[in-house]
């Protein structure tokens, strides 16, 4: 007979194989603790996080659940539980286990951070803020990445849902401070200041950004911004149309990167170039396929670009996919969408004279 003591042992050294990524040797130690003590709940429970590293999602489900049945109280099984429920898709049920974990244990900073996720994710705003306020509260200071992430999930609340965009700029500023080297949070900041109207703010956020991480998709954005939302001497400039270009050339498969090119190249008049650019992002399957406002952002360059060159059948066929996409998906309820390539959509209803039927763009959000 095996001596428990080495079970224990076992369970433990999985732990810290876990903690070093090491998770196929995690998965053999933790698995030979628990046939040696197969009623200890902490064995299941690590066997659990082991599951849901290697993407295991059901044996991870089941080893919680194992766990929780051998000891119902234990309250860091009810959170991790949530946690991956939460990543299938399960928020309600993620719900109801940090509940009970919160319940088990009321100063878990980590739970109410979980928690606040769910309730983002159900468009419960103020009870996501008033969490993610208590996890701020109860995490310690060495924290530092999880509170910066909770400064940027509120600047999203005050941001993308209130419209607060100074106050949003705040929270990106008090994450900055404690990841000054985050290249997202800068590229986040850049967004927020733009929209907040501070244009010099926003330009120097974005090249921050692109100095942390040249070659990814802050380029696209910092080429996007100065198109949608810093004005014509910017969305016209060469240097937009160089950060464009980089762009495609770092991510030759990026569909999104071939249509703000598109788009550069119709503000910068090369007309041709840009029905070129967009239609291969529409026509080839690359590996970030184009959502609904790229779509029509696409169909826009389209329109925009076959009427400077003359064919008008053409312009408002692509102008009347943009706006059927902009009505069926109800884009205008996006802030950003709003701010962005619907204002880009009433450029171009200008230049065709269709301003008159700017339905799409004014469409009422409370249907």
């Amino acid at each position: 007979e095996l001596d428990p003591e080495y079970g224990t042992a076992l369970n433990t050294r999985a732990g810290v194989f876990f903690a070093q990524g090491q998770l196929k040797e995690a998965l053999a130690d933790s698995e030979r603790s628990l046939e040696i003590a197969p009623k200890k709940s902490d064995n299941w429970h690590n066997l659990g996080l082991i599951h849901r590293g290697l993407g295991n999602s059901d044996e991870a489900l089941d080893a919680f659940k194992e766990a929780i049945e051998l000891d119902p109280k234990r309250w860091e099984t009810h959170r991790e539980l949530a946690r991956l429920l939460s990543s299938l898709g399960k928020t309600k049920l993620a719900l109801k286990h940090v509940n009970r974990g919160l319940e088990l244990n009321p100063n878990d900073a980590p739970g109410y951070h979980l928690r606040a996720r769910a309730y983002l994710e159900l468009q419960e705003f103020d009870k996501a803020e008033a969490d993610f306020s208590k996890a701020l509260e109860l995490y310690g200071r060495e924290e530092v990445e999880a509170i910066a992430n909770i400064h940027i999930a509120r600047s999203y609340i005050y941001g993308i849902v209130q419209e607060r965009f100074d106050d949003a700029s705040r929270e990106i500023e008090t994450a900055i401070a404690l990841q000054p080297n985050n290249a997202d949070y800068h590229n986040h900041l850049g967004w927020s200041r733009g929209f907040a109207s501070d244009i010099p703010g926003a330009i120097k956020s974005f090249e921050r950004s692109i100095e942390l991480a040249p070659i990814g998709f802050h380029t696209v954005d910092f080429a996007a911004f100065r198109i949608y939302c810093a004005g014509p001497e910017y969305g016209r400039s060469p240097e937009t149309l160089s950060l464009a270009q980089k762009a495609v050339e770092a991510l030759p498969k990026s569909s999104t990167a071939l249509v703000i090119l598109g788009l550069a190249q119709n503000q910068s008049e090369d007309y041709v170039g840009a029905i070129k650019s967009v239609s291969k992002a529409l026509d080839v399957t690359f590996v970030d396929p184009l959502d609904d406002s790229g779509f029509v952002a696409a169909q826009l360059v389209l329109a925009s670009s076959y009427h400077a060159i003359g064919d008008e059948v053409q312009a408002m066929h692509h102008f009347a996919k943009a706006d059927s996409r902009i009505l069926e998906k109800n884009l205008a309820k996006d802030v950003v969408e709003r701010r962005t390539v619907l204002l880009f959509r009433d450029q171009v209803a200008d230049e065709l004279g269709l301003r008159q039927n700017n339905k799409a763009s004014e469409q009422s959000t409370e249907e």
